[in-house]
């Protein structure tokens, strides 16, 4: 394990109308901070690397500062997610930015009162702005890396043109976007969210206005984007996000510790119908091991989303052996015919894209993307691409002459296929393509 999402808090400042913790938490008693850093230390010297301190409000918690200075003293990188309510205090904020924090993340619903005070509270967008400015007064020599996260919903798909604009003039490093969860609170308020289409068409929007941002200040990062929504948005919109599968957090053991110290595989699975009881590790008394109960959820979980994909277009994607939707939301009703229908909508536009514009001729001039690396192992060309928000996108290409003499044409400057007679050249540029590793001029 080598990071964890501390939910630490079980107390709010907000109502939020669609937070997804709901009452999940209420029952739970809360750990005094010597037994906090006691678990850190434990969990230090398994390895972990990183810790997420996020909902209800972290910074409610008694001894906040002194534990995250403790976890940078210890080495580990700390990520702070925050309804930023506290920050918009001065001293509170100078106090945070003096702990050694490495990331912030401020949650936000609207770029206006009507939207975002609608759900969160009456006032606080205007904290929450104060709370982004105190943060930026107190940037220690190292920077802190500022983001902000929010949904798109009924009320802020309205306004999805204006949210880059927006956003540019704040002192932020990332946006991240991301759809509304049905689940705790968000169930009492069902017309929030957004269906497939309006879902599509204001994140739509919201892209192409980034893209005419003169200065982005910022990095967009869409949370809730699938493989080849991101690639349409590539090819399209002229964007550049990673093409990465969905990625369940309990398949890779990113768990979630919870405030009483007890250590789970997912705090969105707690009191899950569909599945077995969570099994859990209480972190004050024991040390941390994966045992049988662990290895068997996590096993369990792998067989629903897989047998849940077999009915989908998932068997016959390419990407079907990386991709791991969130098991939660597959169990929601029709999100799994939603993800079917956006799988199957932008695989055929990247068919399409590839029989206009290399079959048919319509462009035939390629470059690399930025920050692309090509290393030969063995007889295998690996190519990566690094992104502003620290994503590794890998692809592994077996060598042959055909593919040295892309790869060297690109690395001079522009490849031109009607120079190439090899039928193989076509297959690779779709390749790299769907990794987003070139772009046509």
């Amino acid at each position: 394990m080598k990071e964890i999402r501390w939910e630490i808090e079980s107390r709010c400042n907000l109502k939020c109308k669609h937070c997804f913790v709901g009452e999940r938490l209420d029952q739970h008693s809360v750990l005094r901070l010597d037994d906090a850093v006691h678990i850190i230390d434990k969990l230090a010297a398994k390895g972990l690397l990183k810790v997420a301190f996020t909902t209800k409000e972290p910074l409610l918690f008694d001894g906040i500062y002194k534990l995250i200075r403790y976890c940078h003293d210890v080495g580990l990188y700390t990520v702070l997610i925050t309804n930023g309510m506290i920050l918009a205090d001065k001293r509170e904020a100078e106090a945070l930015m003096n702990t050694g924090i490495n990331d912030i993340s401020i949650s936000l619903e609207g770029i206006n009162e009507r939207s975002n005070d609608f759900i969160r509270g009456q006032g606080v967008l205007t904290r929450v702005i104060e709370a982004f400015k105190n943060i930026e007064s107190y940037q220690p020599f190292e920077r802190v890396t500022v983001g902000a996260q929010m949904s798109l919903n009924r009320l802020s798909a309205e306004e999805a043109p204006r949210i880059p604009w927006f956003f540019n003039q704040l002192p932020l490093d990332f946006l991240y976007i991301g759809e509304l969860s049905n689940d705790g609170n968000a169930k009492d308020y069902p017309w929030l969210r957004l269906d497939n289409k309006e879902f599509f068409e204001a994140e739509t929007k919201l892209i192409v206005e980034y893209n005419r941002l003169p200065k982005k200040n910022y990095y967009l990062v869409p949370k809730s984007m699938l493989p080849w929504e991101a690639i349409y948005y590539n090819l399209e919109h002229g964007a550049d996000f990673p093409v990465i599968p969905a990625d369940c957090g309990v398949l890779k053991e990113r768990y979630s510790l919870l405030p009483n110290g007890e250590i789970v595989p997912c705090i969105s699975l707690l009191n899950h119908k569909n599945f077995t009881p969570v099994p859990s590790v209480n972190l004050v008394d024991n040390l941390w091991e994966r045992n049988d109960q662990f290895s068997a959820y996590i096993d369990s979980v792998g067989k629903v989303i897989k047998s849940t994909q077999a009915s989908l277009f998932c068997k016959e994607c390419s990407f079907l052996s990386e991709c791991n939707p969130c098991p939660n939301s597959l169990m929601d009703d029709g999100f799994a015919y939603d993800l079917d229908t956006r799988c199957r909508f932008h695989y055929r536009f990247f068919k399409d894209y590839i029989n206009r514009v290399i079959q048919n001729g319509e462009s035939s001039q390629f470059k690399f993307r930025k920050e692309t690396y090509i290393k030969l192992h063995k007889g295998t060309f690996i190519i990566r691409r690094i992104y502003p928000n620290g994503v590794v996108v890998k692809h592994c290409f077996t060598r042959n002459q055909t593919l040295e003499t892309v790869i060297n044409r690109l690395f001079n400057g522009n490849l031109d296929l009607k120079e190439l007679f090899d039928a193989n050249a076509s297959d690779i540029i779709e390749d790299m393509l769907r990794y987003n590793f070139i772009t046509a001029n």
